[in-house]
């Protein structure tokens, strides 16, 4: 099958397998076909999904169970699961295995809500598909799947299993390892409880399993079942909890402050996909790829093609950045309802892998985030990933900046100084961030919070966060009156103002006080499509200043405030269709050091066009002015430096991510 996807913009890879959890395959007639609408696509999301795994062609693909969605001891399950097999043959995927609670039966835990695995299920399982715990390799990383809904079982093969493993993994130890599972080790915490709790491992299988990633320095751990996604680590292992391609777990959604999605939270259908995990030399880069619960057809013969974007590790030139307003993850308890009989802590991951999808290298965030153990240990995530992470503290004569910064050293990246009332940072103050660089050697971002200021329309006035481009030249004046300098200034792009006029503006050469300015751009209030416009443009221009960086802020949905604004999440995190234009952006932008030139772009009916020249390609980026046309029609010629010889051109959807 021909690919529809573009990975025109990643680094080379050694090879590339897929992993997918959870797709349920189900019989037309199956038990509770009519309690939720959805349940009845769910072979149909599946089927999709499956097609677009076969079209990325990659060394191979492991499914991390629950193929189907009757049980072993239901009547019917044979008949689903040789449908499910015919579903994967016909979609041309051929996976390896693991086996879950749907396709071999539940762990061994009385709260259970269907039968336990039993000698005649894993054997009929076996006849199947071989031992359910096996391993193989692929140009030198070791890949071992696990059956998790035997451990702690008082059955033989538990034991078998066990000792397999070990010995597996002493044969292969100093090499990169990979393990699959369906059954989480934990959720939340190493020490959650699992008596009643339908998504983790008991002990003592847990720890068995959690000592063999540490002592093997296992590299990537995927797992299934909970239909939601996670992500932590355990020592050197990175631990994926991989979402389903078919349907949401309901209660889940708790982590959300927000009304539930879809069909009491069933149904929240952005949520669903698969990953495409590329080895390289140096780690492997996890990705995302949506199917968003689509049903459509699959046609390789079409032109379109599916844009994968680079990680945060992938993207190591990207200048893009967020401001978090909300913190990076909160933990919430999942009530004591079906399937569980205890309350199941759960963190909600998905601002940061939103983060990591997206490829943003920076991150700022308040001081007090790192004082705050799960915060802390969150951001400390990010920074493995290749995210740099910029610590903030409001100026006051009573702070001791240096004292404050020497004792989270190891833990930030960068220092923000925000100074409160004027732009003009006191003598004291520039003292302070003097010192930070001398001793600590950290660089100091200096950020102007100015309280007070009229807002049209607004019935209080506003708090402005960010240094205007005009008060630039009088900095600069302040800084050498005190003989001071400062590694990098945040200027604020208003939403009212265009991005690409106001990075031109500023004139970084003359500040020889200040190392770098970058922007801050606060998306203008529920307004989607002037969001995604000043975002692309804002991304275009912060090409042209090779020492800027670019923060966007909010990351999700501020609906409950003063001054309303969707983010580049919703309230449910899911993407916006910012999210998309900033993710594609990115990763055409700064996939390489290219250095860009403006050109001249032609009027068009309907459209701005803005212009970048690189060495090897020439770039226009189209923005629709409101009231927006269905249809802009272009002609190539009349663009400056159109090469009428050119042996390819390609037109991305930004939004659509196509």
């Amino acid at each position: 099958m021909n690919s529809i996807f573009d990975r025109a913009f990643l680094p080379e890879a050694l090879f590339e397998f897929v992993v997918v959890s959870d797709t349920h395959y189900m019989l037309p007639s199956g038990i509770g076909s009519s309690e939720f609408e959805s349940r009845r696509l769910q072979s149909a999301r599946a089927e999709r999904a499956l097609r677009l795994i076969a079209s990325l062609d990659t060394a191979f693909v492991v499914h991390l169970g629950d193929l189907v969605q009757s049980y072993p001891e239901e009547q019917g399950f044979d008949r689903a699961v040789e449908e499910a097999h015919e579903q994967l043959e016909r979609c041309g995927v051929w996976p390896r295995y693991v086996a879950g609670n749907h396709d071999v039966g539940d762990k061994p835990d009385p709260a259970a809500p269907t039968a336990w695995v039993t000698p005649e299920t894993l054997t009929s399982y076996h006849s199947r598909y071989g031992r359910s715990w096996h391993s193989w390799d692929v140009q030198g990383v070791h890949f071992v799947v696990l059956n998790t809904q035997i451990l702690n079982a008082d059955l033989p093969e538990a034991a078998d299993q066990q000792r397999w493993a070990e010995k597996d993994l002493r044969a292969h130890t100093g090499e990169r390892i990979c393990l699959f599972l369906h059954l989480s080790p934990f959720l939340e915490s190493e020490h959650e409880p699992s008596l009643g709790h339908y998504d983790n491992i008991a002990e003592p299988g847990r720890s068995w399993l959690l000592n063999l990633m540490r002592e093997h320095s296992v590299e990537l751990v995927c797992a299934g079942h909970m239909h939601f996604a996670l992500f932590d680590q355990v020592g050197a292992t990175r631990y994926f909890v991989v979402p389903s391609s078919s349907f949401t777990r309901p209660g889940f959604s708790e982590v959300f402050s927000s009304s539930p999605p879809p069909e009491r939270g069933r149904n929240d259908s952005a949520k669903l996909g698969f990953y495409l995990v590329r080895v390289q030399n140096a780690g492997m880069s996890v990705h995302f790829i949506r199917t968003n619960g689509d049903i459509s057809p699959v046609d390789p013969s079409s032109p379109e093609r599916y844009l994968i974007t680079g990680t945060s590790r992938d993207l190591p030139h990207s200048r893009l950045g967020i401001g978090l307003r909300h913190p990076i993850a909160q933990v919430a308890e999942v009530p004591i309802a079906w399937p569980s009989i205890v309350r199941q802590r759960v963190r909600n991951d998905y601002p940061l892998l939103a983060c990591l999808e997206l490829g943003i290298r920076y991150v700022r965030v308040p001081a007090s985030d790192l004082d705050d153990r799960l915060q802390g240990r969150r951001l400390a995530l990010l920074r493995e990933q290749g995210v740099q992470v910029t610590a903030s503290w409001l100026w006051s004569d009573q702070l001791d900046l240096p004292t404050d910064v020497a004792r989270l050293r190891s833990d930030l990246d960068e220092v923000e100084l925000q100074v409160l009332g004027s732009p003009w940072p006191t003598k004291l103050c520039l003292n302070q961030i003097r010192e930070c660089k001398e001793q600590l050697g950290i660089e100091v971002m200096l950020t102007a919070v100015i309280p007070r200021e009229l807002v049209p329309g607004k019935q209080h006035m506003r708090t402005r966060m960010g240094y205007r481009q005009e008060e630039l030249p009088q900095l600069e004046r302040h800084l050498a009156r005190y003989r001071a300098q400062v590694g990098r200034v945040l200027c604020r792009i208003d939403p009212d103002t265009s991005p690409w006029d106001a990075l031109q503006g500023v004139a970084v050469g003359s500040l020889s006080h200040v190392g770098a300015v970058d922007w801050l751009v606060e998306l203008p209030p529920m307004d989607e499509e002037h969001q995604t416009v000043q975002a692309a443009e804002a991304v275009l221009a912060a090409v042209l200043r090779r020492e800027s960086r670019l923060y966007f802020e909010p990351l999700i949905d501020l609906d409950r405030t003063m001054d309303a604004s969707y983010g580049l999440l919703d309230r449910i995190c899911n993407p916006r269709p910012i999210f998309h234009v900033l993710r594609c952006l990115n990763t055409i932008l700064f996939s390489s050091a290219e250095t860009w030139t403006p050109v001249p772009a032609p009027v068009v009916d309907g459209a701005r066009i803005l212009g970048l020249r690189g060495p090897s390609s020439t770039l226009w980026l189209l923005l629709p002015l409101p009231p927006r046309q269905t249809r802009i029609s272009m002609d190539l010629r009349s663009l400056d430096g159109f090469n009428q010889e050119a042996t390819q051109v390609r037109v991305y959807h930004l939004r659509q991510g196509t």
